[in-house]
């Protein structure tokens, strides 16, 4: 699991060089919900509403997603991995694990979880997903593929379908905690020292 020049952390102010020219690339891309600052919403992402968390590769962002409060379904809810975006290259071609497959559930979001119950130990973890209405992208093959998948694992399962937030369709999914740290774990302990 761990890989050489690779490090993940909560997103410092020291970064903001790092994180505009991540931006600059998700443009290229044409990852729209990261092309900016602006986009990725990081005037509002300071503790206590939420925090950034990143992947960096020899000093370069490579990923990026972040946590912050959902007052929409209560005031213990949180949202897990907002405007996660990972650079090409980076993600295992063949894999059915999604430890392996998704940086974002195996390192991103174990470090959102461990920061939030620090500090508010009875919350509850959210993930949405965008219904898109076209068998292309991303955000399809994640709401129509990855997360019924790891639905069926126990690791979360659907809270919400087909509603509107933020005003985009989209599926929320509820964590099942316990059980994400659990697999989690015997991912970790099955990897090669």
């Amino acid at each position: 699991m761990e890989q050489p020049g690779r490090l993940y952390r909560e997103l410092f102010d020291s970064d903001i060089d790092r994180l505009k020219v991540f931006c600059d690339t998700c443009s290229e891309l044409n990852y729209h919900n990261n092309v900016s600052f602006e986009s990725i919403k990081l005037d509002k992402m300071t503790m206590p509403y939420g925090q950034f968390f990143v992947g960096l590769d020899n000093d370069k962002i490579f990923t990026i997603a972040g946590v912050h409060r959902m007052p929409e379904i209560n005031d213990k809810a949180w949202r897990c991995l907002f405007r996660g975006a990972q650079l090409p290259g980076y993600t295992p071609k063949f894999s059915t694990n999604p430890y392996e497959l998704i940086i974002h559930f195996r390192e991103l979001l174990y470090l959102q979880l461990n920061l939030v119950l620090s500090i508010e130990p009875d919350s509850e973890f959210y993930i949405t997903s965008n219904i898109i209405d076209s068998n292309n992208g991303h955000s399809s093959r994640m709401d129509k593929i990855l997360m019924p998948h790891i639905a069926k694992r126990g690791i979360w399962d659907i809270y919400l379908s087909d509603t509107v937030l933020y005003n985009t369709r989209q599926n929320i999914w509820r964590v099942n905690v316990a059980e994400y740290y659990r697999q989690r774990q015997l991912y970790v302990q099955s990897c090669p020292k």
